[in-house]
Protein backbone atom coordinates (compact mmCIF):
# COMPACT_ATOMS: atom_id res chain seq x y z
CA UNK A 1 0.00 0.00 0.00
CA UNK A 2 2.51 2.37 0.38
CA UNK A 3 4.72 1.75 -2.85
CA UNK A 4 2.42 4.27 -5.05
CA UNK A 5 3.22 7.29 -3.27
CA UNK A 6 7.21 7.53 -4.49
CA UNK A 7 6.47 6.42 -8.16
CA UNK A 8 4.02 9.80 -8.38
CA UNK A 9 7.20 11.57 -6.96
CA UNK A 10 9.57 10.25 -8.83
CA UNK A 11 7.63 10.86 -12.87
CA UNK A 12 7.46 15.02 -11.94
CA UNK A 13 11.67 15.65 -11.49
CA UNK A 14 12.61 13.76 -14.63
CA UNK A 15 9.71 15.94 -16.60
CA UNK A 16 11.16 19.01 -15.17
CA UNK A 17 15.10 18.17 -16.35
CA UNK A 18 13.66 17.39 -19.68
CA UNK A 19 12.38 20.26 -20.02
CA UNK A 20 15.17 23.07 -19.47
CA UNK A 21 18.49 21.85 -21.42
CA UNK A 22 22.15 22.64 -21.05
CA UNK A 23 22.98 24.79 -23.41
CA UNK A 24 19.78 27.54 -22.92
CA UNK A 25 21.65 29.19 -20.21
CA UNK A 26 25.33 29.44 -22.21
CA UNK A 27 23.32 30.50 -25.05
CA UNK A 28 21.85 33.20 -23.31
CA UNK A 29 24.95 34.49 -22.10
CA UNK A 30 26.72 34.78 -24.99
CA UNK A 31 23.69 36.86 -26.53
CA UNK A 32 23.76 39.13 -23.79
CA UNK A 33 27.93 39.44 -24.43
CA UNK A 34 27.33 40.13 -28.06
CA UNK A 35 24.56 42.86 -26.84
CA UNK A 36 27.43 44.72 -24.74
CA UNK A 37 29.65 44.44 -27.51
CA UNK A 38 27.61 46.10 -29.92
CA UNK A 39 26.20 49.01 -27.71
CA UNK A 40 29.62 49.94 -26.41
CA UNK A 41 32.73 48.49 -27.78
CA UNK A 42 31.89 48.96 -32.03
CA UNK A 43 30.84 52.28 -31.66
CA UNK A 44 34.04 53.52 -30.64
CA UNK A 45 36.13 51.34 -32.93
CA UNK A 46 33.96 52.46 -35.75
CA UNK A 47 34.13 56.10 -34.43
CA UNK A 48 38.03 56.61 -33.93
CA UNK A 49 39.37 55.30 -37.00
CA UNK A 50 37.56 57.55 -39.09
CA UNK A 51 39.68 60.69 -38.29
CA UNK A 52 42.96 58.77 -38.49
CA UNK A 53 42.83 57.79 -42.15
CA UNK A 54 40.96 61.03 -43.25
CA UNK A 55 44.17 62.83 -41.38
CA UNK A 56 46.58 60.38 -42.75
CA UNK A 57 45.17 60.44 -46.01
CA UNK A 58 45.05 64.60 -45.86
CA UNK A 59 48.62 64.44 -44.91
CA UNK A 60 49.44 62.37 -47.75
CA UNK A 61 47.44 64.27 -50.00
CA UNK A 62 49.20 67.51 -48.74
CA UNK A 63 52.65 66.05 -48.89
CA UNK A 64 52.87 65.49 -52.43
CA UNK A 65 51.16 69.27 -53.03
CA UNK A 66 54.33 70.56 -50.93
CA UNK A 67 57.13 68.59 -52.09
CA UNK A 68 56.45 69.82 -55.47
CA UNK A 69 56.67 73.16 -54.07
CA UNK A 70 60.03 72.93 -52.27
CA UNK A 71 61.68 70.46 -54.72
CA UNK A 72 62.58 73.68 -57.15
CA UNK A 73 64.87 75.31 -54.71
CA UNK A 74 66.91 72.19 -54.45
CA UNK A 75 68.53 72.08 -57.41
CA UNK A 76 69.81 75.72 -57.63
CA UNK A 77 73.86 73.90 -57.88
CA UNK A 78 74.81 77.11 -56.86
CA UNK A 79 78.24 75.68 -55.88
CA UNK A 80 78.81 74.25 -59.37
CA UNK A 81 78.19 77.79 -61.18
CA UNK A 82 80.77 78.59 -58.04
CA UNK A 83 83.04 76.07 -58.80
CA UNK A 84 82.93 77.48 -62.83
CA UNK A 85 83.29 80.93 -61.68
CA UNK A 86 85.65 80.90 -59.20
CA UNK A 87 89.31 79.71 -60.36
CA UNK A 88 89.93 82.60 -62.48
CA UNK A 89 87.97 85.30 -60.53
CA UNK A 90 89.36 84.46 -57.03
CA UNK A 91 92.45 84.33 -58.19
CA UNK A 92 92.15 88.16 -59.30
CA UNK A 93 90.59 89.29 -56.02
CA UNK A 94 93.46 87.08 -54.27
CA UNK A 95 95.71 89.05 -56.00
CA UNK A 96 93.75 92.46 -55.30
CA UNK A 97 93.10 91.94 -51.83
CA UNK A 98 97.34 91.10 -51.40
CA UNK A 99 97.95 94.51 -53.00
CA UNK A 100 95.40 96.21 -51.18
CA UNK A 101 96.74 94.75 -47.91
CA UNK A 102 100.32 95.91 -48.87
CA UNK A 103 99.33 99.09 -49.29
CA UNK A 104 97.39 99.01 -46.38
CA UNK A 105 100.21 98.13 -44.00
CA UNK A 106 102.33 100.78 -44.92
CA UNK A 107 99.57 103.00 -44.09
CA UNK A 108 99.37 101.69 -40.53
CA UNK A 109 103.41 101.74 -39.82
CA UNK A 110 103.20 105.53 -40.89
CA UNK A 111 100.43 106.01 -39.27
CA UNK A 112 101.65 104.32 -35.81
CA UNK A 113 104.78 106.75 -36.62
CA UNK A 114 102.85 109.53 -36.72
CA UNK A 115 101.18 109.22 -33.19
CA UNK A 116 104.02 108.34 -31.50
CA UNK A 117 105.40 111.71 -32.45
CA UNK A 118 102.07 113.56 -31.37
CA UNK A 119 100.99 114.31 -34.54
CA UNK A 120 97.28 115.00 -33.00
CA UNK A 121 98.96 118.14 -31.31
CA UNK A 122 101.12 119.91 -34.06
CA UNK A 123 98.23 118.39 -37.36
CA UNK A 124 95.47 117.31 -36.02
CA UNK A 125 93.13 118.05 -39.15
CA UNK A 126 95.73 116.70 -41.89
CA UNK A 127 95.49 113.68 -39.73
CA UNK A 128 92.17 112.82 -39.13
CA UNK A 129 91.37 113.63 -43.52
CA UNK A 130 93.83 110.87 -44.12
CA UNK A 131 92.20 108.61 -41.73
CA UNK A 132 88.85 109.55 -43.61
CA UNK A 133 90.62 107.98 -46.69
CA UNK A 134 91.58 104.87 -44.82
CA UNK A 135 88.07 104.07 -43.25
CA UNK A 136 86.72 104.21 -46.68
CA UNK A 137 89.18 102.03 -47.72
CA UNK A 138 87.68 99.50 -45.15
CA UNK A 139 84.10 99.98 -46.34
CA UNK A 140 85.12 99.09 -49.83
CA UNK A 141 87.25 95.93 -48.40
CA UNK A 142 84.46 94.62 -46.88
CA UNK A 143 82.25 94.08 -49.99
CA UNK A 144 85.36 92.80 -51.53
CA UNK A 145 86.05 95.72 -53.81
CA UNK A 146 89.67 95.52 -53.44
CA UNK A 147 90.77 97.54 -56.23
CA UNK A 148 88.81 100.78 -55.00
CA UNK A 149 90.08 99.55 -51.14
CA UNK A 150 93.49 100.13 -52.67
CA UNK A 151 92.83 103.83 -54.33
CA UNK A 152 91.98 104.75 -51.02
CA UNK A 153 94.50 103.06 -48.58
CA UNK A 154 96.92 104.87 -51.45
CA UNK A 155 95.30 108.42 -51.00
CA UNK A 156 95.60 107.91 -47.32
CA UNK A 157 99.23 106.38 -47.83
CA UNK A 158 99.94 109.64 -49.94
CA UNK A 159 98.40 111.87 -47.36
CA UNK A 160 100.19 110.18 -43.94
CA UNK A 161 103.50 110.62 -46.09
CA UNK A 162 103.11 113.94 -46.95
CA UNK A 163 102.53 114.87 -43.13
CA UNK A 164 105.69 112.70 -42.47
CA UNK A 165 107.80 114.50 -45.29
CA UNK A 166 106.55 117.41 -43.42
CA UNK A 167 108.34 116.95 -40.13
CA UNK A 168 111.88 118.95 -40.77
CA UNK A 169 110.16 121.85 -42.11
CA UNK A 170 107.78 121.66 -39.08
CA UNK A 171 110.63 121.46 -37.02
CA UNK A 172 112.59 124.23 -38.15
CA UNK A 173 109.38 126.29 -37.86
CA UNK A 174 108.76 125.51 -34.49
CA UNK A 175 112.54 126.72 -33.53
CA UNK A 176 111.75 129.68 -35.12
CA UNK A 177 108.69 130.49 -33.15
CA UNK A 178 110.48 129.88 -29.88
CA UNK A 179 113.73 131.81 -31.04
CA UNK A 180 110.95 134.71 -31.91
CA UNK A 181 109.33 134.13 -28.76
CA UNK A 182 112.42 134.45 -26.66
CA UNK A 183 113.28 137.88 -28.56
CA UNK A 184 109.77 139.02 -27.28
CA UNK A 185 110.19 137.70 -23.71
CA UNK A 186 107.22 135.36 -24.35
CA UNK A 187 108.10 132.20 -22.02
CA UNK A 188 104.54 130.73 -23.23
CA UNK A 189 105.14 130.93 -26.36
CA UNK A 190 108.30 129.57 -26.64
CA UNK A 191 108.12 127.04 -24.39
CA UNK A 192 105.57 125.57 -26.36
CA UNK A 193 107.12 125.62 -29.17
CA UNK A 194 109.99 124.12 -27.90
CA UNK A 195 107.69 121.20 -26.60
CA UNK A 196 105.98 120.78 -30.71
CA UNK A 197 109.67 120.72 -31.73
CA UNK A 198 110.68 117.62 -29.20
CA UNK A 199 107.20 115.85 -30.45
CA UNK A 200 108.44 116.41 -33.89
CA UNK A 201 112.39 115.37 -33.57
CA UNK A 202 113.45 114.57 -30.32
CA UNK A 203 117.04 115.73 -29.73
CA UNK A 204 116.85 118.84 -32.99
CA UNK A 205 119.67 120.27 -33.19
CA UNK A 206 119.42 123.69 -31.36
CA UNK A 207 116.95 122.49 -29.48
CA UNK A 208 118.73 122.24 -25.94
CA UNK A 209 120.30 125.58 -26.62
CA UNK A 210 116.88 127.23 -26.83
CA UNK A 211 115.68 125.36 -23.81
CA UNK A 212 118.27 126.71 -21.83
CA UNK A 213 117.69 130.26 -23.22
CA UNK A 214 114.06 129.99 -21.94
CA UNK A 215 114.88 128.54 -18.51
CA UNK A 216 117.01 131.85 -17.95
CA UNK A 217 114.40 134.54 -19.59
CA UNK A 218 112.21 135.15 -16.70
CA UNK A 219 115.58 136.15 -15.20
CA UNK A 220 117.12 137.81 -18.12
CA UNK A 221 113.75 140.16 -18.85
CA UNK A 222 113.44 141.43 -14.88
CA UNK A 223 117.38 142.54 -15.61
CA UNK A 224 116.88 144.23 -18.85
CA UNK A 225 113.89 145.95 -17.13
CA UNK A 226 116.30 146.97 -14.49
CA UNK A 227 118.67 148.37 -17.02
CA UNK A 228 115.98 150.40 -18.60
CA UNK A 229 114.82 152.24 -15.49
CA UNK A 230 118.29 152.66 -14.52
CA UNK A 231 119.03 154.63 -17.64
CA UNK A 232 115.81 156.33 -17.83
CA UNK A 233 116.69 157.57 -14.52
CA UNK A 234 120.38 158.67 -16.09
CA UNK A 235 121.75 156.32 -13.82
CA UNK A 236 124.42 154.68 -16.24
CA UNK A 237 126.47 152.68 -14.12
CA UNK A 238 123.47 150.29 -12.66
CA UNK A 239 121.70 150.44 -15.84
CA UNK A 240 125.60 149.21 -17.96
CA UNK A 241 126.13 146.60 -14.55
CA UNK A 242 122.47 144.95 -14.95
CA UNK A 243 122.87 144.54 -19.17
CA UNK A 244 126.19 142.82 -18.40
CA UNK A 245 124.53 140.32 -16.29
CA UNK A 246 121.78 140.24 -18.71
CA UNK A 247 124.60 139.41 -21.54
CA UNK A 248 126.16 137.06 -19.27
CA UNK A 249 123.09 135.03 -19.01
CA UNK A 250 121.28 135.06 -22.83
CA UNK A 251 124.98 135.96 -24.81
CA UNK A 252 122.77 135.87 -27.95
CA UNK A 253 119.83 137.62 -27.08
CA UNK A 254 119.46 140.75 -28.94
Amino acid sequence: MAQPAPAEQVAPQETVSRGTPGWVLPALGGLLLLAALVIFWLPERVATPEPGPTAATGEQAAAPTDSPATAPPVPIKSPVAKEDVSPWSEAQLAKLRKEAQDVLQELLDIQFALEEGGVQQWAPEPFAAAGELAAAGDELYKTREYEAAKGRYQESLAAFQALQDSIPARVDEQLETARQAIEAGDVAVATTALDTSELLEPGAPGLAELRQRVQVLPELITLLEQAAEAEAAADLARAEASLKQAAALDPVHQ
